[in-house]
């Protein structure tokens, strides 16, 4: 069965670090950011968590509020005992992972309350495709077709044969006429 803990989620999303040490990063940040908002977002943003995360949000008896991203990370680096980066990887993962699951009540008084540091808990949305060139008709040799296995010679319609003038339908250099190539064994003069 799926871990519903931000933890968990935090831990796929980054990978790399030790399980125990991103779970404390976690449990730091989720703490920093009970802190940070006020009772009533909390409770708002404790409905859409497991009960351990939302109990570890309610978990502060004082209220602090932070203002700006880069604060919170410090906190979190200074209290997980993690670099900096590292905090601010973990905040930004977990406030995204958090963010996933406001409701619209939620989203509205979050970005009332908290301004600009509500971009913390922005969803990344999925990148979409590189729009696909389009295939215009092609006019020059060079361009051929696309997937076709002669590109070249498909891009022409006089079959090559035609044109004696072309490289193809050269007879060669002189000195291959006369037979005095290194591959004859006997060098030009």
């Amino acid at each position: 069965m799926d871990d519903p803990s931000i933890a968990s989620k935090v831990r796929e999303r980054l990978g790399g670090a030790e399980p125990h040490q991103t779970e404390r990063a976690v449990r730091v940040t989720l703490r920093v950011l009970g802190e940070s908002l006020s009772r009533n977002l909390v409770a708002h943003v404790g409905r859409g968590l497991s009960p351990a995360d939302a109990a570890t949000l309610r978990s502060v008896p004082e209220r602090d509020p932070a203002q700006s991203e880069e604060q919170l990370a410090r906190l979190v680096a200074r209290r997980a005992r993690v670099p900096v980066g590292r905090a601010l990887e973990t905040l930004r993962t977990a406030g995204a992972c958090i963010g996933a699951t406001f409701d619209d009540e939620t989203s509205r008084l979050a970005a009332r309350e908290l301004g600009e540091l509500a971009l913390l808990f922005a969803v990344p949305r999925a990148s979409s495709p590189p729009p696909r060139p389009s295939h215009a008709p092609r006019s020059t040799l060079s361009e051929g077709r696309p997937g076709s296995l002669h590109p070249v010679a498909a891009s022409h319609d006089q079959p090559l044969a035609e044109h004696p003038h072309r490289l193809s339908s050269s007879h060669g250099l002189r000195q291959e006429e006369a037979g005095e190539t290194l591959a004859s064994d006997r060098p030009p003069r």
